[in-house]
């Protein structure tokens, strides 16, 4: 399976008018032709946190796995931004989910979460909203 079409990388070039607590930086991630800007927040993690996390998701999706690239994390507000890759047969079910408040504490508890135990906390593929909407969702499909 080829990553070539996920791309999750620094973006010194996107810039930002709003105040960025320093540290911090902006990130771009690419699937296929979609693409979105994200701030990366290093109150907790550094950006060599989520560097690693990037390579460790890759390497998972390189196995085959779900995975997921966690863009922002906040463990004190509490929140959580991360992009998941479903892996399902042939293709890769894209979603931005948001852990934050009691969804935060209902999926971490009271474990510590770290780059490398990040997969632990991906949330299982919802289609469908608590309200009935179709849940948004990119679908890349996979060659071999």
């Amino acid at each position: 399976m080829s990553t070539s079409k996920i791309i999750v990388k620094l973006d010194p070039e996107f810039t930002c008018y709003d105040d960025m607590e320093p540290g911090s930086a902006y990130g771009v991630i690419k699937f296929n032709d979609f693409y979105e800007h994200f701030y990366m927040s290093s109150s907790f993690w550094s950006i060599e946190d989520y560097q690693r996390q990037w390579q460790l998701a890759i390497d998972r999706l390189n196995s085959g796995q779900t995975t997921c690239f966690i863009v922002n994390f906040q463990p004190l507000t509490p929140w959580i931004d991360m992009w998941i890759a479903y892996h399902v047969g042939d293709k890769l079910y894209i979603q931005n989910r948001y852990l934050i408040g009691d969804f935060y504490h209902e999926i971490l508890g009271e474990n510590f979460f770290t780059p490398e135990n990040s997969f632990d906390f991906i949330p299982k593929r919802e289609t469908i909203t608590e309200e009935g909407n179709k849940v948004s969702e990119w679908v890349i499909q996979l060659t071999n």
